[in-house]
């Protein structure tokens, strides 16, 4: 049997009671926050890919989340996807952040063919499985050129496809032409793609693949077996712990900005409340990080707009310092132009942690650690902090109330808090839903 087939096969055959139970709470809060930030997203950043989608006239099969507009389920995975993407508030792990292509193409194709939550969890499972196999048996190192196959999988799986159209449809998706890239490394400063990771393509292709191999597109049924230079093929299908990877390397975030930072918010957040510190009191604030956060848009701290605003720790941390919610308060235009939270982040210097650094390179998530020291007019405060103790690490989830904040501050701006209320209690319920679609009417 080929590559190509035993991969197919596995997803063929893989069923929801296959999944560990810890894997799947981490896919269900996976599914619930990546609905809730898509609302912000759309808001934000996604009234012209709205007018985009609008303006295709194709099927009304999947719903671009914060509008009532339904379109083909390939738009709908792209659009949606992109917009969380561009929130900077969705998960992170291996492949960086999978999560809103994963949770998008799921929902977006299980809408067009009625599928049940549990069909939902399951082809979830499979493409964040194949994520995680693909990615680390990449021979280059780190990359994410594996997104439109993880697509494709997820979109084959809801379809019902067999082994030879599913076989196709992962080789088709290979096919379609994608940025390689490892990470983004803006050359000029404040210079931010609005296509960031570029999920948008990756979630199209890779479910307009799985739809060409359906209505008999004809393909290689091997295409995996000649990737041999680029990944280690014998590990992709060998995995001894499958399903395992969400229960321990899918993180959500407490905060938006980037991730690998996080651990610094909590941090000043934790040291301010614990001496009653405010941000009078502060002289300076020096973070210590991987040395990504040298970068000019990650080490900006004056931001002018909202792209700017997404990307800078220092504004992130200016943000916790003054106390001011997470959420889309931390990006409107009136915290953008508030001279206050710009002093404050004129305190804050952010410098290379080299531990931090080498585990970043090889995204060693659970292992990167940050410090922070707080000068203070009394004292000097400092502490340190990995991933794996942050809120949101698979080790330490975010608390219930923490997690539903969140939902309710990205949600409530466009539903109310009472609806927004009731569908993070249905969005909750996805293991007993028959049909996706009613979870979606409610959205």
């Amino acid at each position: 049997m080929t590559f190509t087939k035993a991969i197919a096969n596995e997803i063929i055959s893989t069923k929801f009671d296959q999944i560990p139970e810890s894997s799947l709470i981490q896919l269900q809060r996976l599914f619930v926050d990546h609905i809730g930030i898509t609302y912000m997203g759309y808001r934000e950043t996604g009234k012209n890919l709205f007018n985009f989608a609008k303006n295709l006239g194709v099927s009304k099969d999947s719903l671009l989340i914060g509008s009532n507009y339904k379109t083909s389920c390939d738009v709908a995975s792209a659009v949606n996807s992109q917009v969380a993407r561009n929130t900077d508030y969705e998960d992170s792990g291996p492949g960086l952040h999978p999560g809103s292509l994963i949770v998008h193409t799921a929902l977006a194709v299980a809408q067009k063919e009625n599928k049940s939550g549990k069909d939902v969890l399951t082809a979830m499972a499979l493409g964040y499985e194949f994520n995680c196999r693909f990615f680390y048996s990449s021979k280059s190192g780190p990359d994410i050129r594996h997104n439109n196959m993880v697509a494709a999988i997820i979109a084959s799986k809801l379809l019902g496809l067999d082994q030879n159209k599913t076989s196709i449809a992962i080789g088709l998706a290979w096919e379609f032409p994608i940025k390689s890239i490892n990470f983004t490394r803006p050359k000029i400063s404040k210079r931010i793609s609005p296509l960031g990771m570029g999920n948008f393509f990756s979630a199209r292709s890779g479910v307009q693949s799985a739809l060409m191999a359906m209505y008999d597109f004809e393909f290689h049924d091997d295409e995996i077996d000649f990737l041999g230079d680029d990944y280690d093929l014998e590990k992709i299908i060998n995995e001894k712990d499958k399903y395992t990877e969400p229960s321990r390397s899918l993180y959500l975030k407490p905060w938006p900005t980037s991730h690998f930072c996080q651990m610094t918010l909590q941090l000043i957040q934790e040291i301010m409340n614990e001496n009653k510190i405010d941000d009078s009191d502060i002289i300076t604030i020096t973070a210590g990080l991987p040395n990504v956060y040298l970068m000019p848009h990650q080490n900006n701290p004056h931001p002018t707009c909202y792209w700017e605003a997404i990307y800078s720790t220092a504004w992130a941390m200016s943000m916790i310092v003054n106390k001011v919610p997470p959420g889309p308060d931390w990006f409107s235009k009136d915290s953008i132009s508030n001279k206050k939270f710009h002093r404050t982040a004129d305190k804050i210097k952010i410098v290379e942690y080299i531990p931090a650094t080498k585990a970043f390179e090889i995204l060693d998530t659970n292992n990167i650690e940050g410090w922070i020291k707080i000068k203070t007019n009394r004292n000097t405060f400092e502490s340190k902090k990995s991933m794996k103790d942050t809120y949101g690490s698979p080790f330490k989830p975010m608390p219930e109330k923490i997690f539903k904040n969140k939902f309710l501050s990205v949600v409530s701006p466009s539903l109310g808090l009472v609806k927004s209320g009731e569908l993070y209690d249905k969005l909750h319920s996805i293991r007993n839903v028959e049909n996706i679609n009613d979870i979606v009417n409610q959205m």
